[in-house]
C-alpha cells in the first residue's frame, strides 16, 4: 500500500488479496474516524459551528445555531404555530395561550384577542375554534381595534343554515351588530367546530371572511356556512367571540395564511 506525504493511502490496483484486504481495512479505519468526529445535537465544535437542540430548533429562536436532522423532524412533527396574541381579555371566566397560539378559554361570557391582525403581507388569516355552551347556545364575533370591539350595526352576512332534521334554509342582513356566526354548541362536550377565513381585517379596506361552522346540538346536526364582514373600510387588529346565553368553554387558534 503506498501513501501520500500525510499518511493518505493512495488508490492504486490491487496486486493480490492480500493487498486488497490491508487497502479495505485502511478505508474502514478512516471511514470509522469520520464517523466518530460528527457532532451530535447540542455538541459544539470549536471554533466551527454549534448545533441546536431539538427544543431550540422548534422554537426557532437561535437562528444562528445549526440545525440536525433529529431536530428538522422534531420542528416538523410539533402543530401548527398560530398567532400569539398580545393579551386575551375575558368578561367572566379565564382564559390562556401556549407557546404555539392555542388559546383555551374557560366559562367565558366573551374572549377577546388583542393584536393578532398585522396589517402585512396579503393580511388573510384562518381561525379554527371548537367550544361547549352550558346553555348549547351559539356565538358570533366582533372585530376591535385598540382593545375595544366594534358594535355597531356596521356587519353584513348572507348564509345557509342546514339542519338534518328540517334541512336548509337561509339568512342575511346588510346591518347587523355583529357576523360569523357559530353553531350552537353542546352542553356536554366541545360539539360546536368551525374554522373563518378573515380577508384584510388589518388594512384601511372592508374586512371580508368565509365560515363553516358545524354542531351537534339541540338535538339536531347543524351546519352553517357564511360569507360575511365588515361594511367599514377600517383596520383592526383584534377580534370577539361572543355568546349568545351563558359561557362557552373551548379552544381556538389563529394561523395567518399570507
Amino acid at each position: 500500500m503506498i501513501l501520500d506525504p500525510n499518511g493518505m493511502p493512495i488508490l492504486q490496483p490491487a496486486v493480490d488479496n492480500a493487498e486488497t484486504a490491508t487497502f479495505n481495512t485502511a478505508f474502514a479505519a478512516i471511514g470509522s474516524a469520520i464517523a466518530g468526529a460528527v457532532p451530535t445535537a447540542s455538541t459544539t465544535v470549536s471554533g466551527i459551528a454549534e448545533f441546536a437542540t431539538d427544543a431550540e430548533t422548534i422554537a426557532g429562536v437561535e437562528p444562528a445555531l445549526v440545525v440536525t436532522t433529529t431536530g428538522l423532524k422534531a420542528a416538523l412533527t410539533e402543530p401548527v404555530f398560530g398567532v400569539i396574541p398580545s393579551s386575551i381579555v375575558v368578561g367572566s371566566g379565564s382564559a390562556s395561550v401556549d407557546a404555539f397560539g392555542l388559546v383555551t378559554f374557560t366559562a367565558v361570557s366573551s374572549v377577546s384577542l388583542n393584536d393578532i391582525f398585522d396589517g402585512l403581507g396579503a393580511d388573510i388569516y384562518e381561525i379554527f375554534m371548537t367550544f361547549a355552551n352550558g346553555t348549547s347556545g351559539s356565538a358570533t364575533t366582533r372585530l376591535r381595534d385598540s382593545g375595544t370591539d366594534e358594535s355597531a350595526a356596521s356587519y353584513f352576512y348572507t348564509a345557509t343554515n342546514t339542519t338534518l332534521s328540517t334541512g336548509p334554509s337561509r339568512s342575511s342582513n346588510s346591518a347587523y351588530a355583529s357576523f360569523g356566526w357559530w353553531c350552537p354548541g353542546s352542553t356536554t362536550s366541545y360539539k360546536s367546530m368551525g374554522e373563518m377565513v378573515i380577508y384584510k381585517p388589518a388594512l384601511a379596506d372592508t374586512t371580508h371572511a368565509r365560515l363553516a361552522s358545524n354542531s351537534q346540538a339541540l338535538g339536531d346536526r347543524l351546519a352553517w356556512t357564511e360569507y360575511g364582514g365588515s361594511n367599514l373600510t377600517k383596520a383592526f387588529d383584534g377580534l370577539s367571540i361572543i355568546p349568545s346565553a351563558g359561557t362557552i368553554t373551548g379552544m381556538m387558534k389563529v394561523v395567518k395564511v399570507a
